[in-house]
């Protein structure tokens, strides 16, 4: 029965399908009777050309600034602190006097190794130390002379009785007494020689006594020392960050805890910062940099990468970098709070794009090309951003991308109407864009400015 009911519902269908396309085929009409689509409209955008500009990679940095070096100050002498010449927070330079000691006692005992020293260039018949204690220099001590001199003459009467002597003309006292003048002259000769060996000795002693009473007297002004890191032999100037003494204080040369003066160098300076370990790979020593402090406004101050720390903290995910600002005009006060930039990548003619032509959809970056009327989407990478000065003064700076993709100078890129483009889509630029960039003068400071 269900074969016999199934056949029939397949005839019916059957016959349903074929009457149904009878049907449609005689109500379409015949092919002179099909009237044309009309093309879509022209979409109304508007549009900026591509240009170049030069770009900078910069990675931010904030800190604080440092001095190269920072010098503690404390006396080599003591006693009553007489007088303070300079203060916390004035500038000088190395050899500058910065306070004095009462130098009286140090006077005392200069005149005192003076007069000593006096005596014992008397012993030896000298007004001044000699420069030399060698024996032809000691032959020529006048102590040392006279008993040469005897000597000489000793010699010379010896040798004239050895020869009598030998013609039997001299007597036996007579030689007997040439030959003892000789010894005694020889023995004089010897410990006059000794003597001013001595003597020279105390010279020396006395002497390094004077040049030990004159250093502490020096001492007594106690001056800024030099650096021990030289920057290009260029003159170093420092900034007095503390002083902790003051007039009619005793000060101890064994002073202990904080130094009496403490010197921060303030040429250059070192600003010290912690950068986001995903910038690991690109900053390297010796890249420009720039930075600003609250102390100074806007202006901006330039230096480079001194040092890269080769590994990153764990905890903060950061890595330090210094970088090392010069300041021959002592505008920056070592110890502010710092930010900047450094330079990583610098590039004379990148493309730019202005932002507003920029389409993000799905994951894909895209701008959209217009060519003989026709919208082309073109897939770019972003670079960095920059804001870039009107050519209307009045209206403010604009803000367009670093893109690399199949661009070129001049093609014109969309700015308003993406949402209704597709590739292929017939499109009608209704104005140019009010993007321009401005001169070249005015975009570099605009670039300059936003660093």
């Amino acid at each position: 029965m269900w074969r016999r009911h199934r056949g029939a519902w397949i005839g019916l269908v059957t016959a349903g399908l074929a009457l149904g396309a009878y049907s449609l085929l005689a109500e379409s009409p015949t092919k002179s009777d099909v009237k044309p689509a009309k093309s879509a409209p022209a979409i109304a955008v508007t549009a900026a050309r591509v240009i170049t500009h030069a770009v900078q990679r910069r990675v931010p940095i904030v800190g604080s600034l440092y001095g190269r070096e920072e010098i503690p100050v404390t006396p080599e002498v003591s006693d009553r602190v007489v007088r303070i010449v300079h203060d916390t927070g004035e500038a000088g330079s190395p050899g500058d006097v910065l306070f004095e000691i009462d130098p009286r006692e140090y006077e005392l005992a200069v005149n005192e190794a003076r007069r000593s020293l006096e005596w014992e260039l008397a012993k030896l018949g000298l007004k001044h130390p000699p420069t030399s204690d060698d024996d032809v220099a000691i032959d020529k001590l006048p102590m040392v002379g006279r008993a040469k001199a005897q000597l000489d003459l000793a010699e010379q009467v010896h040798r004239r009785a050895s020869l009598l002597k030998a013609q039997k003309t001299i007597s036996q006292d007579e030689w007997d007494k040439a030959e003892a003048e000789l010894k005694l002259s020889q023995a004089a000769h010897q410990q006059a020689v000794l003597d001013a060996r001595t003597n020279l000795a105390a010279v020396r002693q006395k002497q390094a006594m004077l040049e030990t009473a004159l250093e502490r007297l020096a001492d007594t002004k106690v001056v800024a020392p030099k650096p021990t890191l030289l920057v290009d032999n260029e003159p170093t100037t420092f900034v007095i960050a503390e002083r902790s003494v003051t007039e009619g204080e005793i000060i101890s040369a064994s002073r202990a805890g904080e130094p009496a003066f403490r010197l921060v160098i303030a040429d250059p300076l070192k600003l010290q910062a912690a950068v986001a370990e995903r910038y690991a790979g690109e900053i390297k020593k010796g890249q420009k940099a720039g930075l600003k402090t609250e102390a100074t406004g806007d202006t901006i101050f330039y230096g480079a990468v001194s040092r890269v720390h080769p590994t990153v903290d764990r905890a903060s995910r950061t890595f330090q970098v210094e970088v090392e600002i010069r300041n021959k005009d002592r505008q920056l006060p070592p110890g502010a709070f710092a930010r900047g930039a450094i330079v990583t990548r610098e590039s004379e003619n990148s493309l730019l794009v202005p932002a507003e032509a920029i389409v993000r959809f799905a994951g894909v970056v895209k701008v959209f090309v217009v060519k003989d009327d026709v919208s082309h989407s073109v897939p770019v990478k972003i670079g960095e951003r920059i804001e870039i000065a009107s050519k209307d003064v009045k209206q403010p700076a604009t803000v367009w991308f670093e893109v690399t993709g199949d661009l070129k100078v001049g093609d014109a890129v969309v700015c308003t109407g993406q949402s209704q483009l597709a590739d292929g889509t017939a499109v009608r630029i209704r104005e140019a864009s009010s993007l321009a960039p401005a001169s070249d003068e005015q975009a570099s400071r605009s670039s300059e400015a936003s660093r």
